[in-house]
């Protein structure tokens, strides 16, 4: 199978991710080998963040394919917008039969931390203290680090922290819940140890009340929907939001399926095994 190449270069400030949420579906059903090169700016204070798509978003998309690897090669913070991504996929020739089923479980069997720091903070103990404040916070919980450090002038900090839930501490369900939130960090905030502390234990605070909402973020149910529609399944969600039932509408007329909602359940009766679109259709 020929594999196609595909070069995206965003503009000032444009998020990574508004760029590979549309290409989701199209590469990951698309019955081909794409890689696809896009630059531009990663890490952005409005839109998930590089680690985010790759812990997430990737991590429920690359069931779909017989491989795929999301490699970033550049961290770019919005005002720089030199970051790079690449992204390999090798679609499966069929679509995958099976329903979707994303089971959901209450346990937290880890936690992980992603801290991407600019040249100049390198020296600084930003870490440590980032990872004091969540063992003071998730006690008996393990707690694993990785740092990242960027090229760029400024001193932007932005920290990623990544909930892993199962059973028996083990991730022996087709697709492990995992919940994320992000946080991008100015020089103002870095430049104050006191502020910083606060800032980090806002944001603490923040990612508890998501972990103890049943279902998966918002965020991810958005592309995950249309996914419902082409296999069928269940989905357990936080919320069924305004932006979700306007999805299931769309995804209903376009898949003909029909699409139920039941509490925070949402359930694809009906799939329908239609002709996905290909990667030349976007």
């Amino acid at each position: 199978m020929k594999t196609k190449k595909i070069n995206l270069m965003l503009t000032q400030g444009e998020p990574i991710y508004g760029a590979l949420q549309q290409l989701w579906i199209p590469l990951f059903f698309s019955k081909t080998k794409t890689n696809v090169l896009i630059s531009g700016a990663t890490q952005t204070s409005e839109y998930p963040s590089y680690n985010y798509i790759r812990e997430i978003y990737f991590c429920y998309f690359k069931k779909f394919t017989n491989d795929a690897t999301l490699k970033l090669t550049s961290i770019g913070f919005e005002e720089k917008n030199n970051g790079e991504i690449e992204l390999k996929v090798d679609s499966k020739s069929d679509i995958q039969s099976s329903p979707l089923q994303l089971n959901y479980h209450k346990q937290i069997i880890n936690i992980k931390l992603i801290i991407t720091l600019t040249k100049d903070l390198m020296n600084k103990n930003f870490s440590n203290l980032i990872l004091d404040l969540f063992k003071l916070s998730f006690p008996g919980i393990t707690i694993s680090i990785l740092s990242n450090y960027a090229e760029n002038k400024t001193s932007n900090l932005s920290v990623d922290a990544f909930v892993f839930f199962g059973e028996n501490n083990s991730f022996d369900n087709v697709f492990p819940l995992i919940k994320g939130s992000s946080i991008l960090l100015g020089e103002d905030i870095v430049a104050s140890p006191s502020q910083l502390q606060q800032t980090i234990l806002t944001f603490i605070e923040a990612l508890k009340s998501k972990v103890n909402k049943d279902g998966i973020d918002a965020l991810v149910t958005n592309d995950l929907i249309p996914v419902l529609g082409l296999i069928g399944g269940e989905i357990i969600v936080q919320e069924v939001t305004k932006e979700h039932k306007e999805i299931i509408k769309l995804t209903q007329e376009l898949l003909n399926v029909k699409i139920k909602v039941l509490g925070n359940k949402i359930n694809c009766v009906k799939p329908y095994n239609q002709q996905i679109p290909s990667i030349e259709d976007i």
